[in-house]
This record gives C-alpha cells, sequence and structure tokens, in this order.
C-alpha cells in the first residue's frame, strides 16, 4: 500500500468586497462610525472563526477534516443610538 498525497491545512477563504461603501446614513449622520460582529452556530467548522477585516473582506479557515453547516450571523451597528425613531443596526444571515 502506497501513502496518499500528504494533505495540506485549509486556506483561508472568503469574499472579498462583502462590506463596500458603508455608510452609518445621510449626510447628517456622517460623523457616526460603524462597528461589525460576526458570529455562527458551528464554531467547531472553523479554524479561524469568520471576520469581516478593516478592507471589508469576510474571511474565514476552515477546520481541517470538518463536515456541516454554520448559520453566519453579520450585525453592523453605528454609534447614533435609536432616539427619535432611529435605526442603528442591520443584521444579515446565511448559511
Amino acid at each position: 500500500m502506497r501513502p496518499g498525497p500528504a494533505r495540506q491545512p485549509p486556506a483561508a477563504q472568503g469574499y472579498t468586497q462583502y462590506a463596500r461603501a458603508i455608510s452609518p446614513g445621510p449626510a447628517s449622520e456622517a460623523a457616526q462610525t460603524v462597528t461589525f460582529t460576526v458570529s455562527n452556530d458551528n464554531p467547531a467548522l472553523f479554524a479561524v472563526q469568520p471576520a469581516l477585516d478593516a478592507a471589508g473582506r469576510f474571511i474565514y479557515t476552515p477546520a481541517a477534516n470538518a463536515n456541516g453547516s454554520a448559520l453566519v450571523t453579520i450585525v453592523a451597528m453605528d454609534n447614533g443610538g435609536t432616539a427619535n425613531g432611529g435605526v442603528d443596526k442591520s443584521t444579515n444571515s446565511f448559511t
């Protein structure tokens, strides 16, 4: 029996332009900042947990020999609050 080829560790994967042209709202809210929180319901699937980097790239590294699916949730939140009926966050989930 001959050994098969050596397995390579999983490489980072993702989407290079996931979050782009992000704005907290209209011009009157331009001083606000937007932050992102990324979570998932199956962290064992990832050697490096999903995240958004400063350039807006969604990145992650799969765990070696892992199988299954994960619900990933990304929340964008500005620091403007919700006074006067304002909306300060937006949520996007996917598998």
